[in-house]
């Protein structure tokens, strides 16, 4: 999970029977959670909808929606706000240097259900500010990359390179 998508370049393999496929294998629209590791990844959830047959790892764990109620989208941008996490933060407990949360604990998160065109519009407002936010940035990176060494000791900061 990265936060433009997902990072399949170093890709596992498995053999799986038929009773092992029908358990692990991931549909369009599943929620892949961050169950265990640092505080500030456990919870980190995105929805996942890449072609092919895929199984996830077991630091993972598969949440599904009901679709009538909810998108998996709304859910999962949900979870990444402020409300969400701070559930997840409640819920969570450090064991041995690493933070967990189990699928009962899961079960406790609340999330609010407005109607499908309500959480479809939140979700058309989320796309447009992350886009602003992402040209935002370009912009900042390639004024930054623009700096020369002069520039950069004329407002007091050093070159390094």
């Amino acid at each position: 999970m990265q936060p433009d998508g997902w990072d399949l370049s170093e890709l596992k393999y498995v053999e799986l029977n038929d009773k092992e496929r029908a358990l692990w294998l991931l549909d369009k629209g599943d929620i892949l959670f961050n169950r265990t590791n640092s505080k500030e990844l456990v919870g980190k959830c995105e929805v996942f909808n890449e072609p092919g047959e895929w199984v996830f790892a077991s630091y993972l764990m598969r949440l599904t929606v009901d679709r009538d109620l909810a998108s998996p989208e709304f859910v999962s941008a949900y979870l990444s706000g402020p409300s969400g996490r701070a559930q997840i933060e409640r819920e969570s407990r450090q064991i041995i240097g690493m933070t967990n949360i189990n699928a009962e604990e899961i079960r406790t998160l609340r999330i609010p259900l407005p109607k499908p065109a309500v959480q479809a519009a939140l979700l058309a407002e989320l796309d447009v500010a992350r886009v602003a936010r992402d040209t935002g940035l370009a912009a900042a990176d390639a004024s930054l990359s623009g700096l020369d060494a002069e520039d950069q000791r004329a407002i007091g900061t050093p070159f390094v390179g």
